[in-house]
C-alpha cells in the first residue's frame, strides 16, 4: 500500500492511495474509488457501491446517487428481475464480444469499450510512483 501525491504541470495536485490488500472480510474483491475534494466542495465514487456522492457549498443538502448499482425489481411478467449497472456491464461486454463474432473489426467497435489507451496515464502514473520508491526521487511522468 502507498500515497504519493502527483502535481500537474496547471497546479492541479492528487493523492493516490494505491494498495492491493483488503481483508477478506471485505464484501468484494476488489474496492476502486475517486474522492476529489476542493475549495468549493467534494464529490465522490465508489466502486463498492456504484454510487456517487457530493456536497457543495453553493447546495443546502449533499446528494447520494446510485443510479446503476444492483437492483431488484418486480416485473409484471417475469416476476422478480434483477438489474442495474452490476450486470449491464456484463451484459454489454457480450454485445462487443458478440460483435466481433459477427464479424464487426476493433476498429470499428473502437471508442465503445475502454481499451489500452484508455489506460495509459494511470498506468504511466503507477510506473512512476514504482520508479520514485525505486529512487527515493521525485519521477517526471
Amino acid at each position: 500500500s502507498i500515497q504519493a501525491k502527483v502535481e500537474y504541470e496547471n497546479g492541479f495536485s492528487v493523492n493516490y492511495d494505491l494498495s492491493w490488500i483488503l481483508p477478506e472480510s471485505f464484501p468484494s474483491i476488489v474496492n476502486q474509488g475517486i474522492r476529489l475534494v476542493g475549495q468549493e466542495g467534494m464529490a465522490e465514487v465508489d466502486s463498492q457501491d456504484r454510487g456517487y456522492f457530493s456536497a457543495f457549498s453553493t447546495e443546502k443538502a449533499s446528494s447520494v446517487v446510485n443510479p446503476y448499482g444492483a437492483l431488484e425489481y418486480d416485473h409484471p411478467v417475469f416476476g422478480a428481475v434483477a438489474d442495474g449497472y452490476t450486470f449491464e456491464s456484463m451484459i454489454y461486454f457480450l454485445d462487443i464480444l458478440s460483435a466481433l463474432d459477427h464479424g464487426k473489426s476493433l476498429a470499428e467497435l473502437q471508442g465503445l469499450y475502454p481499451d489500452g489507451d484508455s489506460a495509459v496515464i494511470s498506468t504511466r502514473i503507477g510506473v512512476a510512483i514504482d520508479r520514485s520508491i525505486a529512487s527515493g526521487n521525485i519521477e517526471a511522468i
